[in-house]
């Protein structure tokens, strides 16, 4: 559809308004409805407010045991590696935010599984990825962000210490030289 006609965008944000008012009883959430949302936040035609409305449903079925635990069809990592395109341009406060906290929720949700069972190309969780989109967040100069992505590191911490695999040990040494510069945003 074209973006730009005002009737689209009206009709984009009222479908979200729509989603974002449903009740939060549990729900399917599948790799193509996350990534429907994902590209319409993405899209630098619709306003910021509109694209944190989106991201703000795509919260909304990460958190609060939305999710029907036999009804899962998406993987931590297919939501991490979509939602990048968001923190690599120049997002502003709020939707860095709302993305650390949607990687947060994802985290602590212990029914997503951490890689997709459909795709086995792929060459395991970008830890790496994870790891310097946490550390840049915590050097940002707004408080609410520092905040989330100390929340999110907590909840990293809690789904590695539940995750099996001989990897994890790397990843939890670069998350304890963190603990520094979290000493010093507490103390600030």
């Amino acid at each position: 559809i074209d973006i730009t006609s005002s009737m689209n965008i009206r009709l984009i944000s009222s479908l979200v308004t729509s989603i974002n008012a449903k009740n939060r009883g549990p729900r399917t959430f599948d790799v193509s409805r996350f990534k429907t949302l994902c590209s319409l936040s993405k899209n630098s035609q619709l306003s910021i407010h509109l694209q944190a409305r989106i991201l703000e449903s795509i919260q909304n079925y990460m958190g609060y045991g939305n999710l029907k635990k036999d009804c899962i069809d998406i993987s931590i990592q297919d939501i991490v590696i979509d939602l990048w395109s968001h923190s690599l341009s120049g997002s502003d406060w709020r939707m860095k935010d709302l993305l650390l906290n949607i990687i947060k929720l994802t985290f602590l949700n212990p029914c997503i599984p951490l890689t997709s069972k459909y795709d086995e190309n792929r060459d395991g969780f970008p830890w790496t990825s994870l790891l310097n989109f946490v550390t840049l967040s915590l050097k940002n100069n707004n408080s609410f962000v520092r905040s989330t992505c100390i929340e999110t590191i907590s909840s990293i911490l809690i789904f590695l210490s539940r995750y099996e695999d001989p990897g994890k040990n790397i990843v939890l040494e670069s998350l304890k030289q963190l603990y520094g510069q979290i000493l010093h945003i507490f103390s600030n």
